[in-house]
């Protein structure tokens, strides 16, 4: 049998698709391993070392993300008609995700079976994935049902995905897991708040009681400026205490001169949680890429294999690291601009 290269890159490219990889791939991954690696990097040795771990828990995660994309358009094709939304499940016809479902069920399994002599990780792993199942299909679909939703949400998507990559990683520190469970827990609950006031219009059209749609806008932003906000910079502040590492203080002052200049060459207005016209989501360009890579320089000056791995991950997760330095050159060259006298 002969493999066509260019009808399986097609044929991937239409999967990557179809579970909305482009939405999640770096967003939701990349501050994961982040915990990973600032956990290794807390108990000592290369995280290079751990590589077969750290390709484990990245196959997982992918397949989990996956998983939740499909379930997602498959459970709300009805209401996403009636709001006017696209939906790539719609008019597809039910094979076409039931087999993308059963295919990445079968994958975690398989990831999941590696740890079958690990039983909090595979508790932690598995949570996640019911987590999102709660969250997504009827009858349960808290999605509907206000707070819980928001819960579910942030489990599935932060909190058991960050416990698993520190339990990976070795923590045993109960402390430290501490800190980790709040700091996700916070930003995924500030996560979905902000992906909710996004649809909240088209959640109002179809009758899709979220939280944002049950509470009022006011009262979810209310929540994230004085719940979740104050317990994610708390928590994080915490893991870097924790951590004994500078690369987290570097990554920050890092990411403030960039909100600085994003709104010096961009005019985006810096926001927490609230959408708006140019809006500069406050850490996404902290987790994305200047923690992570920080986290990786500090691992690569005490090992230097973990530098290959330093490279890997610019690679993996490239399209950050490319909008990053295309930011950077765009801003070099309106600041030239304006060093020009006026003719």
């Amino acid at each position: 049998m002969t493999i066509h290269p260019r009808r399986s890159e097609a044929g991937l490219a239409s999967f990557a698709r179809d579970v909305r990889a482009g939405e999640w791939w770096t967003f939701k991954i990349v501050p994961i391993l982040a915990i990973f690696y600032l956990t290794v990097l807390r108990e000592g040795g290369a995280i290079s070392a751990r590589w077969p771990t750290l390709l484990l828990l990245l196959g997982g995660l992918a397949a989990g993300a996956a998983f939740v994309s499909l379930i997602n358009d498959l459970c709300d094709i009805t209401d996403d008609g009636v709001a006017g939304k696209p939906n790539r499940m719609a008019g597809r016809g039910r094979f076409v995700p039931i087999l993308g479902i059963a295919l990445c069920i079968a994958a975690g399994t398989a990831i999941g079976f590696q740890w079958r002599n690990d039983a909090v990780a595979l508790t932690t792993f598995t949570a996640a994935w019911f987590a999102f199942l709660l969250y997504s299909a009827p009858p349960f679909r808290l999605k509907i049902r206000g707070g819980a939703g928001l819960l579910a949400d942030a489990a599935g998507s932060s909190l058991f995905p960050c416990l698993l990559a520190a339990q990976l990683a070795g923590a045993s520190d109960h402390l430290w897991l501490l800190c980790v469970g709040i700091w996700a827990l916070a930003f995924g609950i500030r996560g979905i708040v902000w992906h909710q006031l996004s649809d909240e219009d088209a959640d109002r059209r179809a009758n899709v009681r979220t939280f944002v749609v049950r509470r009022g806008r006011a009262c979810a932003v209310k929540l994230v400026h004085v719940a979740t906000v104050p317990a994610e910079a708390i928590a994080l502040v915490g893991l870097a205490i924790l951590g004994d590492t500078l690369a987290v203080a570097i990554a920050a002052l890092a990411y403030a001169a960039m909100i600085a200049l994003h709104c010096e060459y961009f005019w985006q207005t810096p926001t927490l949680v609230v959408p708006g016209d140019r809006p500069l989501f406050i850490g996404q360009l902290f987790y994305d890429l200047l923690l992570p890579c920080s986290l990786l320089v500090a691992a690569a000056i005490r090992h230097s294999s973990d530098a290959l791995l330093l490279a890997t991950h610019l690679v993996v997760f490239a399209p950050a690291s490319i909008a990053f330095c295309g930011n950077v050159s765009r801003m070099g060259q309106c600041h030239r601009a304006r060093a020009q006298p006026p003719r």
